[in-house]
C-alpha cells in the first residue's frame, strides 16, 4: 500500500501518522522531504521511531538537504536513510517490501509532485 499525503506541518503530520498507526502492516516506510521554511524541529519531534524514514532532497530548492539534520534525526532515534530524490527511495522500498508492507509519502507538496511524475510518466 502506498499512501500520498501532503502533510506539511506539525499538526497535519501528527495527525497523519496517529492514522498511519492503525494500518495493520508489516513496516512501515516514510519517504520524507521537508521545506526549509517549516518548523522542521518540532515536526521531527512527533516521528515515531518504530517507523523506517527515507529523508529526501527534491529538485526543487525549497527543500532542506536531508544530510544537514542527521544530528536531530539521530536525537530522536529514528531509523533513516538519506537519498536525493525520493524517486530513488521509492525504488528501493518497492524492490525490498512486500504486499503487507505500508509506505507513506510526505512532508511536502514537492516530495509527493516528483513521486506522481515518476509514477504517471509526467
Amino acid at each position: 500500500m502506498v499512501i500520498c499525503d501532503i502533510a506539511h506541518n506539525y499538526t497535519a503530520l501528527d495527525f497523519v501518522l496517529k492514522q498511519l498507526n492503525s494500518l495493520q502492516g508489516n513496516k512501515k516506510h516514510i519517504i520524507m522531504g521537508l521545506s526549509k521554511d517549516k518548523e522542521i524541529l518540532k515536526i521531527l519531534s512527533c516521528l515515531p521511531n518504530n517507523y523506517h524514514y527515507y529523508f529526501c532532497g527534491s529538485s526543487n530548492s525549497r527543500i532542506i538537504n536531508p544530510n544537514l539534520l542527521k544530528e536531530h534525526f539521530n536525537k530522536y532515534n529514528l531509523k533513516y536513510n538519506i537519498f536525493d530524490s525520493s524517486i530513488d527511495a521509492y525504488q528501493l522500498i518497492m524492490s525490498k517490501s512486500n504486499q503487507n508492507d505500508v509506505m507513506m509519502v510526505t512532508g511536502s507538496t514537492f516530495i509527493i509532485s516528483d513521486i506522481l511524475k515518476y509514477l504517471y510518466k509526467i
